[in-house]
């Protein structure tokens, strides 16, 4: 019997990385889903991520920075609060299918002191939570693809993309495992 949601192939307890994904894939999804799936607005920093397994398929939920509005909002079913919003959030409603050859594992020593605090912050939160943080995923997935939730018009196609990502030729980049 197949789950419909695993964190690795190894496993439920296995931790959480953080990667970082190619904007040429950010653009390839846009084609089908311009409205969700989105660029990284410009930002000096990647576009940063966690990597878990839906449906057998790779899904990529892209972090946000802390800022202050953060402190003040709510988690819900597409929003998870990284410590209160003080690390920042994980947009579930963001997360978008993944190929292994548009991912790029983020080495967090490369990073700047102020940010690498940041990311070291975030991946311990991520991954003391990560059975609700899927568990959220998991329920997110399902009440947009079975059109059952007013969230569908803030989540990505998730059909759609999952379909477009397999046509998806990397531009000179070796495939990894996330």
């Amino acid at each position: 019997m197949s789950s419909l949601f695993s964190l690795s192939k190894e496993g439920p307890l296995d931790k959480l990385k953080l990667y970082k994904i190619s904007e040429n894939y950010i653009h390839f999804l846009r084609e089908i889903d311009p409205i969700n799936v989105k660029f990284n607005k410009g930002e000096r920093r990647p576009y940063v991520g966690v990597v878990f397994t839906i449906h057998q398929l790779s899904y990529f939920a892209p972090l946000a920075s802390p800022k202050p509005k953060h402190i003040h909002m709510k988690n819900s079913l597409d929003f998870v609060k990284i410590d209160n919003g003080k690390l920042g959030v994980i947009n579930l409603n963001n997360m978008i299918p993944v190929v292994s050859s548009a991912l790029l594992e983020l080495d967090i020593e490369r990073e700047e002191e102020k940010y690498r605090n940041i990311l070291y912050g975030q991946i311990r939160f991520i991954n003391h939570h990560r059975e609700e943080i899927c568990i959220k995923a998991k329920k997110l997935y399902l009440a947009v693809t079975e059109h059952h939730s007013y969230l569908e018009r803030r989540c990505a196609k998730f059909k759609e993309l999952e379909q477009k990502s397999l046509c998806y030729l990397p531009i000179d980049k070796p495939p990894i495992s996330p």
